[in-house]
């Protein structure tokens, strides 16, 4: 049997916080493109899809191939209240507020970026545009 001093580290210390967490997002959107053919899908219908192997690329899902779904706008967003009220000393409800603030951007974001939802360019454009400083309350 190993002990403590064997076992590898849950999390490389080479690595910083902020690349993990930028990481576990990125693999979430990436999750969600890959699934979002089958979001609704029962187990057998996915199997009829895709065959017995599953989703292995990106399908035809959401108006294009690639693209997130509100689930991943949802919890960017959430994210980025979170790390607002702890900026602010957890001020009460910034989660709500960023939550919100999606909600009124939809129609705006979906007449900016219809064609910008593949997760490389999602992510691409908000880092390269700076589409959090476009909209008020930023």
């Amino acid at each position: 049997m190993m002990d403590q001093s064997q076992r590898a580290p849950l999390i490389d210390s080479e690595v910083g916080m902020s690349d993990h967490c930028t990481a576990c997002l990125l693999g979430g959107a990436i999750g969600d493109a890959l699934g979002s053919a089958a979001e609704f899908m029962s187990h057998a219908q996915i199997l009829d899809r895709f065959g017995p192997v599953g989703i292995t690329d990106y399908a035809e899902a959401c108006g294009g191939k690639g693209k997130i779904t509100d689930d991943t706008q949802m919890t960017l967003f959430t994210a980025e209240g979170l790390l607002r009220g702890q900026m602010h000393h957890y001020r009460k409800h910034s989660w709500t507020h960023a939550r919100q603030r999606w909600l009124e951007l939809q129609e705006v974001i979906e007449t900016v970026a219809s064609d910008l939802w593949t997760c490389q360019e999602w992510h691409s454009y908000m880092e390269d545009d700076g589409l959090w400083e476009r909209y008020p309350g930023y």
